[in-house]
């Protein structure tokens, strides 16, 4: 039998984790984004492109994680909260992270996410290797979204490899 979870709860551990992550990875400075969870089939998460949020005064990011992937075992949870934060980082200090309008990650987010490894998931023997993209793009990320607000960076169900 299928348990539910309050979204909410889920919602307050990663905003924890979020607080932890960015303390132990990038000293404190990266603020605070609104966590959502929403289902998104092509992507266990994606970062918006600009504040798109106002809260107490304050425009925020927004990171979405995937509703359906929260099976996945915490450390996989917190990698893809880890991926969106690199990509939030690269917006904050104004690295271009995406090529090909958002498509790829690019040599620049390698660089970035090489710093917090657990930021790309290992290579998995069951999933296809990635190839590089043309331009010389890194990995696929999501396709953009036809909405607003656009997504931005996403870690998606593929293979990533830091070497």
């Amino acid at each position: 039998m299928k348990q539910t979870v309050k979204t909410s709860r889920a919602a307050g551990q990663l905003e924890k984790m979020f607080r932890e992550l960015n303390k132990h990875c990038f000293a404190g400075k990266l603020p605070e984004p609104i966590i959502s969870l929403k289902k998104t089939p092509s992507a266990y998460g994606h970062i918006t492109c600009s504040k798109v949020w106002q809260a107490g005064g304050e425009n925020k990011y927004e990171i979405n994680i995937s509703s359906a992937t929260l099976d996945r075992p915490i450390e996989e949870t917190a990698s893809t909260l880890l991926h969106e934060m690199v990509h939030e980082y690269c917006m904050e200090t104004g690295i271009k992270d995406t090529s090909n309008n958002g498509v790829y990650h690019n040599r620049r987010f390698k660089e970035q996410a090489a710093r917090h490894p657990a930021a790309v998931r290992p290579e998995r023997p069951s999933l296809p290797k990635q190839r590089a993209a043309p331009g010389g793009g890194y990995a696929p990320s999501a396709e953009p979204s036809s909405g607003a607000p656009r997504k931005c960076g996403s870690s998606v169900r593929t293979a990533w490899s830091c070497s």
